[in-house]
């Protein structure tokens, strides 16, 4: 049974660290597509690149991750995805807020959740699942 459950959180953990790394792909295209720079087809995005190099990275990371800490592991997960939420949303808001073009509100919420979630999940990482001061529950 444990060899099971270790098999299970190796194969979660690097499903959430390829989605992450696949987030920070798009945030970084997106950017980019901002400045001018675009991609003109997914076959440049197969080639190893610079821009795509967070997918493999962080596939192995998260599996790593899930396997050797699994309490900081769905932390980060969570804090990960309510950062990426948040994120957007509030850089969506602010962009539309500065009256830019359609297209710079969906750019910022999508460039600014990808930041947001990557900031929240290395900061529980680094933090750990320490219990609060004064809480019942951990997180």
């Amino acid at each position: 049974m444990r060899v099971f459950a270790s098999v299970v959180r190796l194969v979660l953990g690097a499903a959430a660290g390829g989605l992450m790394g696949l987030v920070l792909t798009l945030g970084v295209v997106v950017a980019m597509a901002r400045l001018g720079r675009y991609v003109f087809a997914l076959d440049e995005l197969a080639t190893v690149r610079w821009e795509t190099i967070g997918v493999p990275i962080g596939t192995v990371f998260g599996a790593w991750i899930a396997v050797r800490a699994p309490a900081s592991f769905g932390l980060a997960t969570r804090d990960a995805a309510g950062g990426l939420l948040l994120g957007a949303l509030v850089c969506a808001l602010m962009a539309a807020m500065l009256g830019t073009s359609p297209e710079g509100r969906w750019s910022a919420g999508i460039v600014g959740g990808a930041a947001v979630a990557w900031v929240a999940a290395i900061r529980r990482l680094a933090v750990g699942p320490r219990r609060s001061r004064g809480a019942r529950t951990w997180g």
